[in-house]
């Protein structure tokens, strides 16, 4: 591809030389769904390059995707603080007052002037959008009493520690109970069989 668009450089055995070797170092072509992809974005990679297959409306064809790391420049401002509790209080009134529950709700379309859809995005829940969501069966693994008392909670070394230490604790007692009262009753049994004053009695009814 390189040498179709650029034929008068990469005629030159050096230059296609160094540009195999600089894609080598600093490009990745794998699948986006393989962890070479992942791994590479999470290291920083300077260039991604993969085939992505887009079927859509019938049409079946390939395309090229490719990723470049580069610096993006933006600015950070500051909003008045009673804009920001003008904006909340008007969304608060409109969904808790009004039970609005339209999705395009007019608290929430843009204004590019007073930033209103990101601000009122920013408001507490139940008003506003969580900027996280969990997924259901981790979201009150830690705070959730009942849950808790269902799954045991989080999964962690010390709770996986002490649970095997509590199953070992266990079988070690029953273990030595059982060991304990058959003995004895095995004591008990040979005691009755090797006495000679001890004669069997019929029981009738």
């Amino acid at each position: 591809q390189d040498h179709f668009m650029l034929p008068d450089e990469y005629d030159n055995h050096e230059s296609l030389y160094n540009a195999i070797v600089e894609h080598e170092s600093q490009l990745v072509i794998s699948h986006e769904g393989d962890p070479t992809w992942r791994n590479a974005v999470l290291a920083g990679k300077p260039s991604l390059l993969a085939l992505r297959h887009v079927m859509d409306d019938g049409a079946d064809e390939y395309k090229i995707i490719m990723l470049n790391k580069r610096h993006l420049s933006f600015r950070v401002i500051k909003v008045n603080r009673e804009c920001v509790r003008g904006l909340w209080a008007g969304q608060q009134q409109e969904l808790v007052y009004l039970r609005n529950r339209n999705p395009e709700r007019g608290s929430i379309q843009n204004a590019k002037q007073a930033l209103r859809n990101i601000i009122n995005s920013s408001c507490d829940q139940p008003i506003g959008y969580p900027i996280y969501v969990s997924p259901l069966t981790t979201s009150y693994a830690d705070t959730n009493e009942q849950l808790n008392g269902i799954t045991g909670g989080p999964i962690s070394l010390n709770l996986i520690k002490e649970t095997i230490i509590n199953l070992w604790n266990r079988v070690r007692q029953r273990c030595g109970e059982g060991c304990s009262s058959g003995s004895s009753g095995l004591n008990d049994d040979c005691g009755r069989a090797v006495d000679p004053h001890l004669t069997a009695i019929p029981l009738h009814q």
